[in-house]
């Protein structure tokens, strides 16, 4: 769940496993390759998603309307 500045819940259409640790829902890295997110043991890069009520897009064209950056947290 995404809160900007409302909750608003995600839809996740592509995304892969990567190497990476983190906490549960903390945001990792947010660039043009993706949204990788910590899932414990390993991370998810999120690379194609939709906003509750909005259309399909993949992770940069979402980052230029939404201002994710490391160390924030999905819930």
């Amino acid at each position: 769940m995404l809160r900007d500045p409302k909750p608003q819940l995600l839809k996740i259409w592509k995304a892969e496993v990567v190497e990476m640790s983190g906490g549960e829902g903390e945001i990792l890295l947010a660039d043009k390759t993706g949204i990788v997110v910590g899932c414990g043991l390993n991370a998810l890069r999120i690379i194609e998603l939709q906003r509750e009520g909005g259309r399909r897009m993949n992770a940069a064209e979402f980052l230029a309307g939404h201002a994710l950056k490391a160390g924030g947290r999905f819930d």
